[in-house]
């Protein structure tokens, strides 16, 4: 006999019963027992069926919680290292080698968007011997932009995320310098990511595993790009504050600069603003004068002039000079 086993929203199945030919034929009894039996399994089996998909639902959910209070506190201390270029570096290792990988490494490219800058670099690793021991490969293996899987995504502008079985693929794909360390720790899961801000390539976020984890999921990378992306936008405000306060000291220089030749005039020289008020003279100013520096600044041009020139001063403020443009 052959019962099925469904729902009314869905088939589940098929019974099927045999009996010997020695035992007595199966009877509408036994059909009408084995059909109560088939409904009651396809009603145990819908709702454990519910059951499991609400408690993936649930673990879902907690997931996208806890990387939604990752990213969070990811950005606020991203936020709050934006001041401290070098610090803002070794804030983004750390804290995505802690959420997602043994090692983190990340590196900047550098202007001429040749190289992974070892300056502008950082590396993660619980073992602070392992992690030095990559800074130090780093350091004295500089790697072109454009060479191997690094290059690859720094090129193309998308992640990548590679298992390796055995550690000897890992080594063959990588530098030579590299080989050693990588045999070390027994790499066997690597995730590449790029920095990308409007379209370029900042520079590149490296994460592996051992194989004492479980390989990089496609929860890890969608995390991971998360991340990225708020790196990217920390590094780019970091780097837009370097070079506002290179240009601060460059204005500061120059007005110092300004400020000497001032001085050192032989002549004696004011500046006013356009109602004619003093807001800057220079030291030859005050000896011709007699008027000490706090006595000018701020009052009216006129009191370092004859009586006779007080007019065409009144209207030099009213109908300046046309300028040369």
């Amino acid at each position: 006999a052959y019962i099925p086993v469904c729902t009314p929203q869905r088939s589940w199945g098929v019974v099927v019963v045999a009996r010997p030919a020695e035992r007595d034929p199966i009877s509408e009894a036994d059909l009408r027992l084995l059909r109560h039996l088939t409904d009651r399994a396809a009603i145990a089996l819908e709702h454990g069926q519910a059951l499991v998909e609400a408690r993936e639902a649930l673990a879902q959910r907690e997931r996208m919680t806890e990387r939604l209070h990752a990213l969070a506190k990811a950005s606020r201390d991203f936020a709050a290292a934006t001041s401290d270029y070098r610090e803002l570096l070794d804030v983004v290792a750390r804290t995505v080698g802690q959420l997602l990988g043994d090692l983190c490494s990340i590196r900047l490219l550098s202007r001429d968007g040749c190289w992974l800058n070892i300056e502008d670099a950082s590396v993660f690793h619980p073992d602070p011997e392992i992690a030095e021991a990559f800074r130090r490969t780093m350091q004295a293996s500089p790697q072109r932009a454009d060479a191997g899987m690094a290059g690859e995504v720094v090129q193309t502008g998308r992640a990548l995320v590679r298992h390796f079985p055995e550690v000897e693929e890992l080594a063959n794909a990588t530098l030579p310098a590299y080989r050693p360390l990588l045999r070390k720790i027994d790499i066997a899961s690597l995730m590449l990511l790029p920095l990308m801000s409007h379209d370029r390539c900042l520079g590149l976020l490296s994460l592996s595993r051992g194989r004492d984890k479980a390989p990089f999921s496609a929860d890890d990378l969608q995390l991971a790009c998360d991340l990225a992306d708020r790196a990217a936008l920390a590094v780019e405000n970091a780097a837009l504050l370097v070079d506002l306060r290179a240009r601060g000291v460059e204005v500061e220089q120059a007005e110092d600069r300004f400020r000497s030749l001032l001085e050192s005039a032989p002549d004696a020289l004011a500046l006013t603003d356009k109602h004619g008020h003093l807001v800057l003279v220079n030291a030859q100013t005050e000896r011709l004068f007699g008027y000490t520096r706090a006595e000018l600044l701020g009052r009216g041009m006129e009191m370092l002039l004859p009586a006779s020139s007080h007019d065409a001063m009144s209207q030099l403020r009213q109908d300046p000079l046309p300028s040369d443009g």
